[in-house]
Parts: C-alpha cells; structure tokens; sequence
C-alpha cells in the first residue's frame, strides 16, 4: 500500500515539473519583479552571446537561442506576461498568446538601431513614416550584371519661408 501512495505521489510531482514549461525568467536571468527595460537589456547581452552564429560547436545552441526569443516575446508584452505570471507558459498556450505577431527580433533591432517598426512600450516618440515612393527605373541587363550604380533624383517639394511665428 506505501508502495502505490509513493508511487501516486512521483507521478503527481512528474506531471507537475513536466507541465510546468519553462523558466523564461530563469533563461533572461532576471527576477520576477524585472522591469521592461532590465528585460531588454538581458534579451540584448543574452542575444549575443548564445547566437547559433557564435556557438556553431554547441548542439543546443539553436534551441537555447530559441527559448530565449519566447522568452523575451512573453515578458516584454504585458498582457503576455500577466498571463506567464499567473499560469505559466500552460496558461499562455490556453489563452492563445502563442501568436507571432509580436516578433522580438523586430523589436529588438527596432529599438536598438531606430527602424524598422519595433514596439515603442518604453514611451519613445513615435515619428510617423511618408508614403512608399515607387517609380520606374529602366536599367539594361547589362548595367544590372556589371552592378552600375545609377543616380536617381528626387525633386522634393519644399514650403515657402512666410512672414510669421509659426514654426
């Protein structure tokens, strides 16, 4: 009979560190009161240091370095991470945060080089784009081949200086 009630009690303890998922506080290294810009920070030293790129010798280099986006995905959203904080990587699953329209690459180069789109949650001005410029460009295959640059002139339309305070 001890047998069976220990052996219940392993099973009950395994089903519950195998549901558990993982630890994206752990891999970001951070504790659980991090804040959005300690959580940057750790994503970005963390990013360059376990690139597959650079650890072409490690076997799990290409997983860890994908834990490490679903971790940064989570806990740099809010919402996302409410639910990560509440029920775990479980939760997230249930309540349909495994979306990917959030992508932290995008976000991270975005606000590391200022392009590209990246999430604007630490209260950056956001300065809206232009519309797409598209034009014809009639190159020979030629100059294509040989990879000639060809100059491309845009007369932008610029406002007349007035008399005024209005800047």
């Amino acid at each position: 009979m001890k047998i069976i009630y220990i052996f219940a009690l392993l099973l009950v303890f395994l089903a519950t560190f195998i549901s558990a998922g993982r630890d994206f506080y752990k891999i970001l290294n951070l504790p659980k009161s991090a804040t959005l810009n300690q959580i940057k920070k750790a994503y970005r030293k963390l990013a360059k240091e376990l690139h597959p790129d650079k650890n072409k010798d490690d076997p799990q280099a290409q997983e860890r370095f994908q834990d490490l986006g679903a971790a940064y995905e989570t806990l740099s959203d809010a919402d996302k991470r409410k639910i990560y904080d509440k029920s775990g990587e479980e939760g997230l699953k249930q309540q349909g945060g495994g979306d990917s329209s959030h992508d932290p690459f995008s976000s991270f180069f975005g606000d590391f080089f200022n392009f590209g789109g990246g999430s604007r949650d630490d209260g950056q001005k956001h300065i809206p784009r232009g519309g797409d410029l598209v034009m014809d460009l009639y190159v020979t295959l030629e100059e294509v081949y040989n990879g000639n640059f060809i100059e491309v002139v845009r007369a932008k339309p610029t406002p007349k200086t007035t008399s005024g305070s209005r800047k």
